[in-house]
């Protein structure tokens, strides 16, 4: 019998011999959903309008650039940041699959690089969050309140980053 202890490691090899192998499974599964929630037509009283072809694409380069986090984790969040902006500007609602894939994003930034691309990764999602839900859907409440969930995000790395770091001239304690 298989235990799910040898699955685990069977996944965790395939993850070593192949850096897109976790990357294209998410991406597979967000896809999957992002299809499903592209076929749900908004409320006739929400102001949004049902992506045609064009939404359809800015929704999908929110979605993709996830296979690339591994190997260019910045720049996939920037694509999706922009394609973000974008499909927001033409009065299309945002995807739930497209938060989750963004908070992936802003975790995987933060947690894989230095502390300069995390730093500019919390400023761009800050003022992506702005833009989009403060500026040009124009709720505020909403802005607020993702820019929380964002930044605690970015901040529960930071702590991990603080308290896993080696300190340094503690040899007379050591004795």
């Amino acid at each position: 019998m298989i235990s799910l202890e040898s699955v685990w490691q069977r996944f965790q090899e395939m993850d070593r011999r192949n850096s897109y192998f976790t990357a294209g499974l998410g991406t597979l599964i967000l896809t999957f959903f992002l299809i499903a929630d592209l076929r749900v037509e908004p409320a006739v009283d929400s102001g949004f309008v049902q992506e045609n072809s064009l939404g359809a694409f800015l929704a999908f380069l929110q979605v993709l650039p996830v296979l690339f986090f591994r190997k260019a984790p910045l720049a996939a969040l920037l694509v999706i940041f922009i394609a973000f902006t974008g499909h927001a500007t033409f009065g299309y609602d945002a995807p739930w699959v497209v938060q989750f894939s963004t908070m992936i994003g802003l975790y995987i930034v933060t947690s894989t690089t230095d502390d300069r691309q995390s730093i500019v990764a919390g400023i761009l999602t800050f003022l992506a969050i702005v833009l989009v839900f403060g500026v040009i859907q124009e709720k505020t409440d909403q802005a607020v309140a993702l820019v929380l969930l964002f930044m605690a995000i970015w901040d529960r790395r930071e702590r991990r980053a603080i308290t896993s770091r080696p300190t340094r001239g503690c040899r007379a304690n050591s004795r």
